[in-house]
């Protein structure tokens, strides 16, 4: 994961605050502390960035709180500054600082009056220094690179005169057996934290942290991407880019990049965000990436998808779930990106069924809803996976504006804007820019549809009769439009639940809209439609084979990815894990597998509600049969006018239809 903060696109002389620090400039801080002193926007020296004064003894800093770093005492974490400063300093001063969450120091690192730069454990020690004074009047990088431990943490410092240099000109020495806490070390400070001694300061700087290895300064560079709108041939990839003034994809069967094919270059827009289309790939296979920024590779950043089987019996299996708590690091991605299908491979994609995060922006700036986005993609799991799995998506209620919002949701347009923005979704068949209903097929027999429950949704106290709606009229007739298509079977993705008990106060599920629950119901029936409805929304891991269901068809439930367990009032035929709700500080981090077989004549979904430990929870299968062709058939029937060749779908064995043959039958 990568944080950053640069004060592009932002007006020199701009003060510094907690809602302009994203988007372009970077990633949103949580507090900004300027003291007496003054933290503002300045590109006055040719290039963006932050400029910090103080007229006398005072703490003046940004902090993250909170930061979703890796906790562990093994990985290597690196803070990087390119600075500018005209004179050093007088006195010794912070420049950047790690507290845990307790606030208690973990290190810190000044540049001293010397004009060296020093490093200094959780005591408040000195245990390392640069060997040269600052170059002056110029611009320079810094990397500070530590691991924290209660004993045997490690820090070094490095200095390149050059920030685009890959070669440092000061190097301090290598200090180890450190006390840097063990505790979590999330809390960042950027800028003076020891102000009682640092006096009359004036310097410049551009920053960024990272788990990975130092920014590619010199260069733009990548905070997150976004894999999906993949297809037999094509597919998207969304960057959120700081700095970059172009880029494009780099795209190779290998995962060294070698031989590659590009996308057409992109200029990243006012928000940083570049959206990549690669097409003319080859069907069925895996494909690595890189994001080119400004002519280099950014190799921290690279990521991977596969293409969709095409035609002819084909097996493959899918992910779904819900509800990622904030900053969330859940378990879960990585188990997701290493579960192995009956097919020998990863999932070919996860779906996304809303709650993203639990930010609740509520309003229409489209600022919160980048910084409500960005930090669902910063975790270091939550970055990787959603750069090596194809990802769609579809939202509830907390990530498209507030909770238990419906169509009139304040925080809609910006959700709905930032949605076309960030997400590489499907094309979108709403004709009003608001909804983000979508479909896509895997092979010539499934059919996946994505509904959105919240754009069109009327209020959940409304009365429940013909004129209530959650879909709303266009979205409805486009849902009954892609039911009747050819597909053998239809996979309907929805955010939250079809059946349940009797509706209740503040119910948004479908219990709330029975009237037009029961209208497509009726149309699934009547039209003899193959379906299978996944949701979120609920906290646990279910399944119904019908038998519970208005409608009749089976209902899976994916859910929670990082969050405490809410099993609803439904009944189900396969059970519930777990069985019953939890508060906090019980999370459960959990998923549905879909393992996909189809042989030619049938079609088999296999569901596994799986924790994160690997364990199944929760399974069901279920399978359809392919209408035979009348040609098979050596029989026929009288129906008053002409003779019919007889057809037979299977034969039900109280769970499901299963296929038989014609000379089976005696």
């Amino acid at each position: 994961m990568r944080l950053a903060l640069t004060g592009d696109g932002l007006a020199t002389g701009t003060d510094i605050t907690t809602t302009n620090t994203g988007r372009r400039s970077g990633t949103k801080v949580d507090i900004v502390n300027p003291g007496t002193g003054a933290i503002k926007a300045d590109s006055s020296l040719g290039v963006p960035s932050i400029r910090v004064q103080t007229p006398g003894n005072t703490n003046c800093w940004l902090r993250y709180s909170n930061a979703p770093t890796r906790q562990d005492t093994a990985s290597l974490k690196y803070a990087s500054l390119e600075m500018y400063f005209e004179a050093i300093p007088s006195a010794s001063h912070s420049i950047f600082s790690v507290n845990n969450e307790t606030g208690q120091r973990c290190l810190e690192v000044r540049v001293i009056s010397s004009g060296l730069i020093q490093g200094y454990d959780a005591s408040g020690t000195a245990r390392t220094a640069t060997s040269s004074a600052i170059p002056l009047g110029q611009w320079f990088r810094v990397d500070i690179e530590y691991k924290t431990h209660a004993s045997a943490g490690q820090m070094q410092i490095k200095v390149y005169a050059d920030p685009a240099d890959p070669t440092p000109t000061d190097v301090s020495p290598l200090a180890t057996g450190l006390n840097l806490r063990t505790e979590t070390n999330n809390n960042l400070y950027i800028g003076v934290t020891n102000g009682s001694v640092a006096t009359n300061l004036d310097y410049r700087y551009r920053w960024c942290w990272s788990d990975r290895g130092p920014a590619p300064f010199g260069t733009g560079w990548v905070l997150s991407g976004w894999v999906g709108n993949t297809t037999q041939t094509s597919a998207t990839v969304v960057a959120r880019t700081v700095l970059a003034s172009s880029v494009r994809l780099a795209v190779s069967e290998s995962s060294d990049l070698s031989d590659p094919v590009y996308s057409d270059p992109v200029i990243p827009d006012s928000d940083g965000v570049a959206r990549l289309d690669i097409e003319n790939l080859d069907e069925d296979t895996r494909y690595y990436y890189g994001f080119e920024v400004d002519g280099s590779i950014d190799e921290e950043m690279n990521g991977t998808f596969r293409t969709h089987p095409g035609s002819g019996p084909i097996r493959f299996s899918f992910a779904a779930a819900s509800c990622a708590a904030n900053w969330s690091n859940s378990a879960a991605f990585d188990a997701i990106r290493n579960y192995t299908g009956p097919d020998g491979r990863m999932p070919l994609f996860f779906m996304h069924l809303g709650d993203l995060h639990y930010v609740n922006p509520g309003v229409p700036d489209v600022s919160a809803w980048h910084d409500a986005t960005d930090q669902a993609l910063m975790s270091p799991k939550a970055n990787d996976f959603f750069r090596h799995i194809a990802v769609p998506y579809t939202w509830s209620d907390h990530d498209a504006s507030h909770s238990n919002t419906d169509g009139a949701g304040a925080g809609l347009p910006g959700a709905q804007a930032v949605y076309r923005s960030r997400v590489p979704h499907y094309p979108l068949a709403a004709t009003d820019g608001k909804g983000i209903y979508q479909s896509f097929a895997v092979g010539d027999e499934v059919l996946f549809i994505i509904t959105d429950g919240r754009s069109y949704m009327d209020p959940i106290d409304k009365t429940d009769d013909a004129n209530k709606t959650k879909l709303g009229a266009e979205q409805k007739q486009w849902l009954k439009d892609q039911l009747s298509t050819d597909y053998l079977v239809k996979i309907w993705f929805h955010e939250d639940a079809w059946t349940g008990g009797a509706t209740y106060p503040g119910d948004d599920t479908w219990t709330a809209y029975t009237t037009e629950r029961q209208e497509i119901a009726d149309y699934i029936t009547t039209n003899g439609i193959n379906v299978a409805y996944i949701h979120g929304d609920l906290h646990v891991l279910a399944a119904d084979d019908g038998t519970n269901v208005v409608g009749g068809f089976p209902v899976y439930c994916a859910s929670p990815i990082d969050q405490t367990a809410y099993v609803g009032n439904g009944t189900w035929t396969a059970g519930t894990y777990p069985l019953e709700n939890s508060e906090e500080p019980n999370r459960y981090q959990q998923f549905g597998i879909f393992d996909v077989d189809w042989t030619g004549t049938s079609l088999t979904l296999t569901y596994k509600g799986m924790d994160a430990t690997g364990v199944t929870r929760v399974t069901q299968t279920r399978t359809w049969l392919a209408p035979s062709e009348p040609g098979d058939s050596p029989f026929t029937f009288w129906d008053g006018t002409t003779e019919v060749p007889l057809t037979i779908e299977g034969v039900w064995d109280g769970e499901n239809i299963l296929p038989v043959a014609f000379d089976q039958i005696v």
